[in-house]
């Protein structure tokens, strides 16, 4: 899947949604704002639930994170109402979350792509328009919370409610 600059509108998901090598449609949607500012959508409707099949999407975009130098700001937000992101699918086949490797810091796949957004040198934003609930939200946990409060002591990442 090649990370697609497509303008954040109504029809984004649906222009950008296919990945040219699988029929899997995208459910987390990179825009490059400017090369020093990204947003990420999740947009994975009703609920925004995350699965074996969104885990490579942002691996996809985390590693872009790494490389690129001039990115110096990422917003996370949510194209679903009421929903930033829930609990993992349970539905999903267990074969689909077991057969994912481990990532470049020895840690299953979601672990290992928290630690590494942790070690970008960015501003990760997180703009939570609803529930972040179940291990997907663990990406908001280390921060500043909206009272201005550090959850921990090297953040650079910020919450907006």
């Amino acid at each position: 899947m090649s990370l697609e600059k497509a303008q954040h509108t109504p029809d984004a998901h649906t222009t950008a949604g296919r990945s040219p090598d699988t029929t899997m449609v995208k459910q987390i949607i990179l825009t490059r704002r400017s090369p020093a500012y990204w947003r990420v959508t999740f947009d994975h409707p009703p609920l925004n639930i995350f699965g074996p099949e969104t885990i490579p999407q942002l691996n996809e975009i985390i590693t872009a994170l790494e490389i690129d130098e001039q990115v110096k700001v990422v917003v996370f937000d949510s194209a679903v109402d009421g929903f930033f992101l829930t609990h993992y699918n349970f539905l999903a086949k267990l074969a689909d979350s077991t057969r994912l490797p481990a990532g470049r810091t020895g840690l299953q796949p979601l672990p290992d792509m928290l630690v590494r957004l942790s070690r970008c040198p960015v501003v990760s934003i997180v703009s939570i328009r609803g529930r972040a609930t179940g291990s997907p939200a663990t990406c908001v946990s280390p921060g500043v919370d909206s009272s201005g409060n550090s959850t921990s002591t090297a953040s650079r990442k910020r919450w907006i409610c």
